[in-house]
């Protein structure tokens, strides 16, 4: 059996980001003894004929197609990437024979409507390496499927699956994108008013052995001479004691890599900041969403002001760079809660602040749900790929003025809403090889320029 994993990310903004997920089901098919190929619409500018010439030379029977992202979830000027999907299952049809499934987190979210536009023949809701298998055994023995498949979530605990970076560009991943991805867990523990993590992998954290982590680390960087990682798990610090476990298997074995995570500015034990440093943690994207506590209550988050200001003082205090992440426009959020997050996020002294305006609705979210039970949506038929965002009528009509003060007076702020990025300025540094993240390169603006 011919599989061809196809993924179909495009977006090079900020960073292009390594398909994980696909690699983890290349890697599955290709132990399972099947015949891989994949291609990758990242790095290509004529889709038609490279994609037609892979599938010529190749002649797949199946092919696997992994959505990452629907949209890219900036208000007010947004883009959607459905028509490029389209367009992509349109070329795979005129030029194969081959079955045709949607994978992915962004097919995930809408199975129903993108089985719809984009006509597959299969489609799989959920963690793929295994149901993926499934699917193609059922397809050898012409056996009568469900047209989506529902999978079960995998016990990861102990999985000896890693996934073989070599089967997508990884240097042009490394080289742009100035490091890999690797994942601790999988699973969510916290219920975001607005966040989809819990609806994709669940509320129970699924967390990989230490040796597992530090086993895939280590052959990384061994096989490809990677030294830069981001560790993909929504919240890497919990729970806290996987994450002290992690380091400490770092530490001991004497792996040097330079590391960054998506980290909850709260812990229990602030030794933890420490020992993110000597494992080789450089920086740390902070999911603070706000830091006024009437909009923190309305998205659920379960933070309190002071546990982020403890949480900043002590990175400085250790060296570690961090960057919060903000949400503005959430129910309840007035002018007076805005400035307040100004304030309070610009004492924390931050690196850099990330924020978007509005929040994007997903379906099978408690915002969701509130939209719909308050009249901000009138159906929730009107959730879905077109993208909705959640603005409080009462700051809708003048913050995208009052931020744009806010970025001239401090250069730390980043707002894609408002302002692109200067793609142009990151790639030419990553052509000088520098690593790290995104906002740690806006320091170097001025020197180059």
């Amino acid at each position: 059996m011919k599989v061809l994993i196809l993924s179909a990310n495009r977006t090079m903004s900020p960073d292009p980001v390594f398909p994980l997920g696909a690699s983890f089901i290349a890697t599955a098919c290709r132990k399972k003894g099947y015949e891989v190929s994949t291609y990758d619409c990242g790095f290509q500018q004529d889709i038609e004929s490279t994609l037609k010439k892979r599938l010529g030379d190749f002649e797949p029977r199946v092919i696997g197609i992994s959505i990452r992202n629907i949209d890219n979830v900036e208000y007010p000027n947004y883009t959607s990437y459905v028509p490029f999907y389209k367009e992509l299952v349109s070329i795979c049809r005129k030029f194969s024979k081959a079955i045709i499934v949607l994978g992915g987190s962004g097919f995930s979210l809408f199975p129903i409507e993108l089985f719809e536009q984009l006509y597959p023949d299969y489609g799989i809701v959920g963690e793929g390496e295994k149901s993926f298998i499934a699917l193609i055994e059922s397809i050898e023995k012409n056996e009568q499927l469900d047209k989506i498949v529902y999978s079960n979530r995998l016990n990861i605990g102990d999985s000896p699956l890693i996934p073989d970076r070599s089967i997508f560009n990884f240097k042009g991943y490394y080289d742009l994108g100035g490091m890999l991805n690797i994942q601790t867990k999988r699973g969510c523990a916290f219920n975001c008013s607005y966040c989809t993590y819990p609806y994709l992998e669940g509320y129970k954290v699924r967390p990989k052995r230490p040796a597992v982590v530090v086993d895939e680390i280590e052959q990384v960087v061994d096989r490809y001479r990677v030294k830069h990682f981001f560790f993909v798990d929504n919240v890497f610090n919990y729970p806290e004691s996987h994450a002290f476990d992690v380091c400490n298997e770092i530490i001991k074995r004497g792996v040097k890599i330079k590391w960054y995570a998506y980290i909850r500015p709260q812990v229990k034990d602030l030794n933890l900041i420490n020992m993110l440093k000597e494992a080789g943690c450089r920086s740390i994207e902070l999911g603070t969403d706000s830091m006024a506590m009437p909009t923190l209550e309305s998205m659920s988050k379960r933070l309190k002001i002071d546990d982020i200001f403890t949480f900043c003082e002590r990175c400085r205090e250790v060296g570690i760079n961090y960057c919060h992440s903000l949400l503005f426009g959430a129910p309840g959020e007035t002018f007076e809660t805005i400035k307040t997050t100004v304030a309070n996020v610009e004492a924390t002294e931050p690196d850099a602040i990330i924020a978007f305006l509005g929040i994007r609705i997903y379906p099978n979210t408690p915002l969701a749900k509130y939209c719909v039970e308050t009249g901000y949506i009138k159906n929730r038929d009107k959730i879905g790929l077109e993208p909705v965002f959640y603005m409080n009528r009462e700051v809708e009509g003048g913050i995208i003025d009052y931020l744009k003060g806010v970025m001239k007076r401090d250069e730390r702020w980043i707002i894609p809403g408002i302002e692109a990025l200067d793609l142009e300025f990151f790639n030419l540094l990553r052509r000088k090889k520098k690593k790290g993240l995104m906002w740690e390169m806006k320091k170097y603006i001025n020197y180059i320029k």
